[in-house]
């Protein structure tokens, strides 16, 4: 008897278990998605990085340029500058293209020019009346004339570069179209002329009103 109501209660179970219903397949469309990396883009630098590379402009000025009737002419349009490389006189190279992005004025003068040496009091002021400018002086003495180029530093205390431009048929003075000395350009952080004859006491008010433009 026993074992009848064990066999019983064995089918019994057996019938539950059979007519439970089956788990249903998870459904792909209401699973959590799962997040795919997404690759990591490299950075590009920004215009005017450091990593940019400057090409000089190397298309030398009218040859009339340097000729002036007046000062502190107003150029307009700019014109591009001519990207120059010389040698200072401590034998140190100085080019033109390592200065964009700041205001530079370069002045072409000579020891034997009373006119460059008459105004050599205002150019040494630049500095100090408008530190946002460099200066860089470009001596159109003769290369076997340094030590009186170094004379003239040394007794004004001269702290920007000044280049020997002692060439003749590739010299800077002559790609910029320089006649008359003293000489002066002004250019802007794009490497740019503004103005040219920049001269006179009142060149620091014109310089002023030319970088506000």
């Amino acid at each position: 008897m026993r074992n009848l109501m064990l066999v019983a209660l064995a089918c019994m179970l057996m019938v539950i278990v059979l007519s439970c219903p089956k788990p249903a397949p998870e459904d792909a469309s209401t699973s959590m998605p799962v997040a795919k990396p997404q690759p990591i883009e490299a950075e590009t630098p920004a215009a005017g990085s450091a990593g940019d590379a400057i090409t000089p402009q190397t298309d030398p000025l009218p040859a009339d340029f340097g000729e002036y009737n007046s000062i502190n002419i107003k150029i307009n349009p700019p014109i591009n500058a001519f990207d120059f490389e010389g040698t200072d006189v401590n034998g140190k190279s100085v080019k033109l293209t390592d200065y964009r992005g700041s205001w530079v004025y370069v002045d072409f003068w000579a020891t034997w020019c009373g006119p460059c040496m008459d105004e050599l009091p205002n150019v040494l002021k630049l500095p100090t009346e408008i530190p946002a400018v460099k200066v860089i002086g470009i001596s159109l003495d003769d290369a076997g004339d340094v030590a009186k180029v170094k004379d003239v530093i040394a007794r004004h205390k001269i702290a920007f570069p000044q280049i020997i431009d002692a060439a003749q048929k590739d010299s800077i003075a002559r790609k910029y179209g320089v006649s008359p000395i003293p000489f002066s350009v002004l250019i802007n952080p794009e490497g740019k002329i503004v103005m040219k004859a920049v001269r006179g006491e009142e060149m620091f008010a014109k310089i002023k009103e030319a970088m506000r433009a």
